[in-house]
């Protein structure tokens, strides 16, 4: 169990749920392990519960999520698009989890083509490198379309309607 407690200097603390310490067990030097149903643990969230592990297009989605990753690290967009919202973006895409950036890939795409992304401290628009850019909208396109694939298998082999669009 993980209790978390918030806090913040911007308003009233009254409401917020009582603080306790918690005191977390040993350490038992163990940093990976088996579940009781012998599955490696801790287990591996690529697109757990959005996709089947069966999904014969799974693979292609998490190597275009890797290459889309590291296009997105080299365009520095994780510096923005992550919880702590450094921006201040009244609307936050998070982009830092594979599930988080299929979902929102679609929308990436098209404010990078729209020249809207990324942008400067004050909220205008960064050109960025052409080069870059190129690879940005190249790499994302292929894991669209690999989640695109992946998301009608599911609906088609499971009949399930999907989140991610």
């Amino acid at each position: 169990m993980i209790d978390v407690a918030l806090r913040s200097s911007q308003g009233s603390e009254e409401g917020l749920p009582p603080i306790r310490s918690a005191r977390p067990p040993a350490f038992d030097g163990q940093w990976v392990w088996n579940s009781a149903a012998g599955k490696p643990q801790p287990s591996t969230a690529w697109f757990d519960g959005l996709m089947h592990p069966d999904n014969p297009h799974l693979g292609d989605v998490i190597d275009g999520y890797r290459r889309f990753a590291t296009t997105m690290r080299n365009a520095s967009c994780l510096s923005c698009h992550v919880p702590s919202n450094p921006a201040g973006a009244r609307t936050l895409v998070l982009l830092q989890t594979p599930a988080h950036a299929a979902g929102e890939i679609k929308k990436v795409l098209k404010a990078v083509r729209a020249g809207k992304m990324p942008i400067e401290d004050w909220g205008d628009p960064l050109p960025l490198e052409e080069s870059l850019k190129r690879i940005l909208l190249l790499e994302g396109q292929a894991f669209s379309d690999a989640v695109d694939q992946a998301l009608a298998w599911e609906r088609y082999a499971h009949g399930e309607p999907t989140t991610a669009r």
